[in-house]
């Protein structure tokens, strides 16, 4: 399974539109796209209620694989609102991919550090944000 760094300049052209002010947006399906082919999207199987019946339906989420535990298969579930946000921590306004920026907003969404393997990582490369600092310290995560 192949990661994404950068998205190709050609895809760039149609990630902004913009508005008749000329403000620029970003066109949310264009980066949810972008997200999945970073292979940062799991397809996640659910019952839900629809209506009166429970249902099988398909749900999106961010993989938070070792995250937060070692040997954990772990998501975190996001709504169409969120995608503007995953996106900007996960590319720049260029496309450049930005490592750990994924793992920087399910920490953010949970409220939660990574374990401190993780940590010591993003710090290391120069990754680690006054936001995740500012999140409680966890104790005993490897």
């Amino acid at each position: 399974m192949s990661v994404l760094k950068d998205i190709p300049e050609e895809d760039m052209k149609w990630m902004y539109f913009e508005d008749k002010e000329g403000k620029k947006h970003l066109c949310e399906s264009n980066a949810l796209d972008a997200i999945r082919t970073a292979n940062l999207i799991f397809d996640v199987d659910i019952k839900a209620k629809l209506g009166d019946e429970e249902k099988e339906i398909i749900a999106l989420a961010l993989n938070a694989n070792d995250l937060f535990w070692w040997a954990c298969a772990d998501f975190e579930f996001f709504s169409w609102e969120d995608i503007e946000s995953i996106y900007n921590m996960c590319f720049d306004e260029n496309g450049k991919f930005q490592r750990w920026g994924c793992s920087r907003w399910i920490c953010l969404r949970r409220g939660m550090r990574p374990q401190h393997p993780i940590e010591d990582d993003m710090k290391k490369e120069g990754c680690w944000t006054d936001d995740l600092e500012a999140l409680p310290v966890r104790e005993n995560t490897g």
